[in-house]
């Protein structure tokens, strides 16, 4: 059924990922909140998460997903209260209203409404809410909460005209509210209700006036009035606010904002907390203008001197504070740290198409920038006199270096984007099959490309299931052996020498190669005489073959034979490989090797004939100069002796049957590939140097050519192949 929402194609986008941001948070908080259920911090954050998807749904008018982030809020209000306690419970009702919103989030990128009911899982969290207020007021009184008539935070639990009444009473006569007499608004009026004499009210210490103005240019100046309201909430309690939290809501257009806050944090605080939202023209404090035109300008000298955050033990009775340094401290610590800085200054979304253009261009640039190179190496030869040209040539290669080295950057994202499921999804497993297991990652922050996350999001999925089913014994297991009773799954990323190197590991029971042995005789993968032939090593990579299972029953986790073959295949997709170590009793650790981007790869240029190939650097150990005499043959296939351990070689020139030319080379190269931890040796008449290639697909009226993964345009204009290394082993029998 098509529905439609108010959001425009251009607010699409930044729609739907700040929706995914804040519902991994949710996720990844909820998981860590049931561990550490006296943390407020976590607390606050999984609240202030479903405080803004609540926000962002109520502007687009999506009534559904409103409705269940305001039950969500509202429990999570409770337990900030402290009038719900977190319980197991509590965490799985809070997990399945995340899973709820995710299918309503749905809705907004498709258009169309999903078969979902939600009734149910908002009466779930309403009956969280009522009970948590039956046990928390006495005398069976209303748990409700008061919400003021003038735009007051739904935490507000008494009238606001009697909150500002109290402020009055308590005032500092030397902290005055400035009044702007063409700025009437919901705050003056409630003064002036308290105030009839029409004396000029101040605040009491701690309590701060916020006014504000919205860039009116800005695209979505209701999402900048909620940024405000979320501020000041995490700050203090929002005593008045124009306009109210409705009406920000109901996405209306918002050009000024005010609010009275009472507040226990210092000034620069709330400086800084505020100056980082961005779109805002101009920020004052108690009459203190701290921003305008964008910028920060800040001089508390503007204060007459009074400092309105110093408590009231600090202060000695008509004696004023000033701080003349403290703008500058606020604004180095700005341009310092990058989590001072404005937001707009150090993000951007950018469309991936045209990330995915840029990249192509500067391919354009690498293949051109290699073609000067070439070209001036030959004027070089032929003449001395090219210093200009050779300076250059230089010039313009550094600067090429430097964008690819730019928009690589752009295109790279943490591997958190790809271990942050994990945690909620190790959890969810373990329940139903009752092993009680905790997730470590560590090098959360470690960058990859884009499209290699896309690639190995597979994989590693299928890596973590098969160690929750597989690898992690039952807790009667693990005691009877010593270990402790709930299982751990590691998952760990770094760099190294210019690779990816992702871990998977558990500390279960390990892998038993008999048993692997086994139940590939019995699936007819391999013959008794085959599996009695198989070393240790080679046992355990039985475990990559398609329809082997060791699993007695059929699970909707796993043991139906597929998984690992998958693992496989996709990591050889993107030119990587997997190693596995395991011991029994000990565990499993999988360790996945990968390229740095797909995008443009560093390559061993190699001369087959009259053919180039590129070899991926990713993939080569070594390379040896040898001579035909050294190459014997063991069942008529070509070895040879590499310190003292016998060497399987492959002549691309047989794989790819190119022909024999007259002169025979005197000396032959091999270039040393490692899959896993399989060697060979490709013998190839000569090495042509290293350089990066821009990934060319071969395209659909080529085709696949095994053994060939795609092409490469090359400094000459020379067409290279690149080889799938393999592809190139399953070619030759390996």
């Amino acid at each position: 059924m098509p529905i439609n929402f108010d959001i425009s194609e251009e607010e699409m986008p930044i729609f739907l990922a700040e929706a995914d941001e804040h519902l991994q948070v949710l996720d990844d908080t909820l998981i860590l909140l049931e561990k550490e259920s006296s943390n407020p911090d976590l607390v606050q954050t999984v609240f202030r998460s479903a405080h803004t998807i609540k926000g962002m749904s109520g502007m687009i008018g999506h009534q559904r997903m409103t409705n269940l982030t305001h039950a969500l809020e509202t429990v999570l209000d409770g337990v900030r209260k402290n009038s719900i306690q977190i319980t197991k419970q509590l965490i799985n009702i809070c997990l399945d209203a995340v899973d709820h919103l995710r299918l309503l989030r749905d809705e907004v990128s498709t258009s169309q409404a999903c078969d979902l009911d939600i009734d149910q899982i908002v009466s779930e969290l309403k009956n969280f809410s009522e009970e948590g207020k039956a046990e928390n007021l006495p005398g069976g009184a209303s748990g409700a909460e008061v919400k003021n008539n003038n735009g007051g935070s739904p935490g507000t639990k008494s009238p606001l005209k009697k909150k500002i009444k109290n402020l009055i009473e308590a005032i500092n006569t030397e902290a005055s509210i400035p009044v702007l007499p063409d700025k009437a608004s919901q705050t003056e009026a409630i003064i002036e209700e308290t105030n009839p004499e029409g004396a000029t009210p101040a605040l009491q210490n701690g309590a701060f006036e916020i006014r504000a103005k919205i860039d009116p240019n800005s695209v979505a100046s209701a999402a900048r009035a909620f940024q405000l309201l979320m501020a000041l909430q995490d700050l203090g309690e929002i005593q008045s606010m124009t306009p109210s939290a409705a009406q920000i809501e109901s996405a209306s257009s918002v050009k000024d904002f005010t609010a009275v806050v009472a507040s226990t944090q210092s000034f620069e605080k709330v400086s800084a907390s505020l100056t980082m939202i961005s779109e805002i023209d101009e920020i004052s404090i108690n009459g203190m203008i701290i921003m305008s035109n964008g910028s920060v300008v800040m001089d508390r000298s503007q204060s007459n001197g009074t400092d309105q955050t110093q408590q009231p033990d600090k202060i000695e009775d008509g004696q004023k504070t000033s701080s003349p340094s403290s703008g500058m401290m606020l604004s180095e610590r700005r341009s310092s740290s990058p989590l001072g800085r404005r937001n707009t200054d150090m993000t951007i979304r950018a469309n991936v198409e045209r990330l995915d253009n840029l990249m192509n261009l500067v391919g354009e640039l690498i293949t051109d920038r290699n073609q000067l190179k070439q070209i001036l190496s030959r004027f070089t030869r032929l003449n001395n006199n090219f210093d200009r040209i050779s300076e250059t040539i230089t010039h313009l290669a550094r600067i090429t270096d430097q964008i690819q080295e730019e928009v690589m950057h752009i295109r790279m994202l943490p591997i958190s984007s790809a271990f942050g499921k994990f945690p909620r999804m190790v959890r969810d497993m373990s329940q139903k099959i009752g092993k009680p297991i905790d997730v470590v990652i560590r090098g959360e922050e470690t960058e990859m490309d884009r499209s290699m996350i896309e690639e190995i999001n597979d994989p590693l999925i299928h890596l973590v299931r098969n160690s929750v089913d597989h690898g992690i014994e039952s807790p009667e297991d693990r005691l009877a052996a010593g270990k402790p009773e709930r299982g751990t799954i590691t998952l760990t990323a770094r760099h190294e020498q210019g690779r990816i190197i992702l871990t998977v590991e558990d500390d279960g029971r390990g892998i038993d190669g008999e048993k692997l042995r086994k139940s590939a005789v019995q699936k007819g993968l391999i013959s008794a005489e085959e599996a009695a032939g198989l070393s240790e090593e080679q046992s355990i990579n039985l475990m990559f073959l398609a329809g082997l299972s060791t699993s007695q029953k059929i699970t909707d986790i796993s043991g139906r034979g597929v998984g690992l073959d998958i693992v496989n295949t996709n990591i050889q997709h993107v030119n990587g490989s997997i190693q596995v170590e395991t011991k029994l009793g000990l565990g499993t650790q999988f360790q996945i090797i990968l390229p740095l981007t797909l995008a443009i790869v560093p390559a061993l240029l190699v001369r087959v004939r009259h053919a180039i190939f590129a070899i991926p650097l990713v993939m080569v150990t070594e390379t040896l100069r040898i001579e035909p005499s050294e190459i014997k043959y063991v069942y008529r296939k070509p070895v040879t002796r590499l310190r003292k351990k016998v060497l399987s070689l492959v002549y691309l020139s047989e794989i790819f049957n190119i022909p024999q030319v007259d002169e025979q080379e005197k000396h032959l190269f091999a270039v040393i590939v490692q899959s896993g931890k399989q060697r060979v040796g490709l013998i190839v008449d000569s090495l042509v140097g290293e350089e990066d290639v821009v990934v060319k697909p071969l395209g659909a009226f080529i085709g696949d050519i095994p053994g060939i993964s795609s092409a490469a345009i090359l400094s000459e204009g020379q067409v290279a192949l690149i080889v799938d290394v393999f592809g190139l082993f399953k070619l030759a029998g390996f």
